[in-house]
């Protein structure tokens, strides 16, 4: 009994060196070049109309909400995604929302059984005990902090100041549930620690966030502010943190607010943005040093970009020059490169068709002008817009039917929706991305009637038109899935 006993400590012994050892890449490393991850799954259990996975994370270097799709086929499922640095990432299986860790250059290999009332999902391959121990220990927390957060319903009951205590006390109350957890399932200090910056930033957005969306609401004092110092905005050791990069997001919504920069900026200078970025630059710099100060700038470099790269172009050698971060000066030379290469090099194609009704005072009907121009063709419509993540990760699946139908009498139409202001943001990602098909930017007038046809505001959404004219479905199946081929094909025959 002694020997099997002591079999059973050395086994448990060698499994926590190791996850230790794979624990130390929870650093903030930075590499150059992206490195290619790889996450592969078998999914059991699930219903036929479940067909799709979405990976989702922001990036940190440009802060673009990255989402990939993967189809699940007999069962399985794998998806590449290119990282900068180790963080935490979001996979939605149907209704279920895995959060995981992911570090560039490593495989994550996950098992998914819906037919099981706990414990869903295990991991099997290098790395698992790692990858179920961050994942059992998100969900503890995340379930715990359900049972006693009610912030929303406080935000709009107390005064500033006792907002903050109450937030800061529930603060607490996670930190001494994470001690008790961790010591009673013997979680490693890296990972403890990990958890400990995602219970410190997620209190500080909570603090943050009421000033930059209910400012007039939110009557905040003076000394409201002293929790910057509590919750540093400078801190290099939490970029793998998903909360510390959405802390950063919201203290430049609040640097510019703050300053009164925000949306006057954009109604004074209108489709030039040079002026707007350049009063923003000048208030990051003002305002912060070292790599946060290159991570914001950096965002903001890659927002210029895609709002109004005509007006970049001539200023990019000198504002790239202005990170103080060699890897970032070039990380985003190489994003300035892969968009330029891309405009150039499909901007000519006859598989890319824009039609900009942006400035249309007539409201022409889309409607109208769909049916007139698709006669006797099938028409696949989808709705989207640029500040949507699920539209944008579903578009690359419909480029994959516009090739597999492309002898078929079927016209893959975009909408774009209508944007408080004008940007290029549209034709940045249709050419980067080679979304082929025909695409139409609305103005307010079209977009609200379409949405109307569409009935509902939720995006993204697809209609069916048959030969006819006939809107067969209005909330027709998404792209990648089975019964969206399944209805083609039956309106084709």
């Amino acid at each position: 009994m002694a020997v099997k006993k002591h079999a059973l400590s050395t086994l448990l012994f060698q499994l926590m060196i190791l996850l230790s050892a794979f624990t130390q890449n929870l650093s903030p490393k930075l590499f150059e070049t992206p490195q290619t991850s790889i996450l592969q799954g078998n999914v059991s259990g699930f219903s036929d109309t479940l067909s799709n996975v979405k990976l989702s994370y922001k990036d940190l270097i440009t802060n673009i909400r990255t989402e990939k799709l993967a189809i699940i086929k007999d069962g399985t499922f794998q998806l590449n995604f290119d990282q900068y640095n180790a963080q935490d990432v979001m996979l939605n299986i149907g209704a279920l929302t895995i959060p995981l860790f992911a570090i560039p250059g490593t495989h994550i290999n996950l098992n998914v059984n819906f037919e099981r009332e706990t414990q869903k999902v295990s991991f099997s391959g290098e790395n698992a005990t790692f990858h179920q121990t961050f994942l059992n220990t998100y969900f503890a927390l995340d379930q715990y902090r359900k049972s006693i957060d009610s912030t929303n319903y406080y935000l709009k009951k107390l005064e500033p100041e006792a907002y903050k205590n109450y937030v800061q006390s529930n603060e607490k109350e996670l930190g001494n549930f994470l001690n008790v957890y961790s010591q009673k399932h013997l979680i490693p200090k890296t990972i403890v620690e990990w958890f400990r910056t995602f219970i410190t930033y997620n209190t500080a957005n909570n603090l943050i966030a009421p000033f930059c969306f209910t400012q007039k609401q939110f009557k905040i004092t003076t000394t409201y502010w002293d929790f910057f110092d509590r919750y540093p905005i400078s801190n290099e050791h939490a970029i793998s943190c998903s909360n510390y990069r959405q802390y950063l997001e919201y203290y430049f919504i609040y640097l510019n607010n703050f300053k009164k920069l925000f949306l006057e900026n954009i109604s004074l200078y209108g489709k030039d943005w040079s002026a707007y970025y350049q009063n923003s630059l000048q208030v990051i710099d003002k305002n912060e040093k070292g790599l946060v100060r290159d991570i914001l700038t950096a965002n903001l470099i890659t927002n210029f970009m895609q709002d109004d790269l005509q007006s970049f172009a001539p200023l990019q050698k000198e504002i790239i020059g202005t990170l103080k971060t060699t890897e970032f000066q070039k990380l985003i030379s190489k994003k300035y490169h892969q968009i330029t290469t891309s405009l150039n090099n499909t901007s000519k194609t006859t598989k890319i068709i824009i039609h900009d009704y942006r400035k249309d005072t007539t409201s022409t009907d889309i409607m109208e002008t769909l049916l007139g121009r698709y006669q006797n063709k099938v028409i696949y419509v989808a709705n989207w817009a640029t500040w949507c993540g699920p539209c944008k990760a579903e578009m690359p699946l419909i480029k994959s039917l516009f090739e597999q139908y492309s002898q078929k009498d079927i016209a893959f139409v975009f909408l774009c929706n209508a944007d408080n202001f004008e940007s290029s943001r549209a034709e940045s990602f249709i050419f980067e991305k080679e979304i082929t098909g025909e695409h139409y930017f609305m103005n307010i007038d079209q977009t609200i009637k379409m949405t109307e046809n569409f009935r509902t505001k939720f995006l993204p959404r697809y209609m069916l038109i048959d030969r006819s004219g006939r809107i067969v479905d209005n909330d027709a199946p998404h792209p990648g899935s089975k019964e969206l081929t399944g209805a083609l094909n039956n309106l084709i025959k």
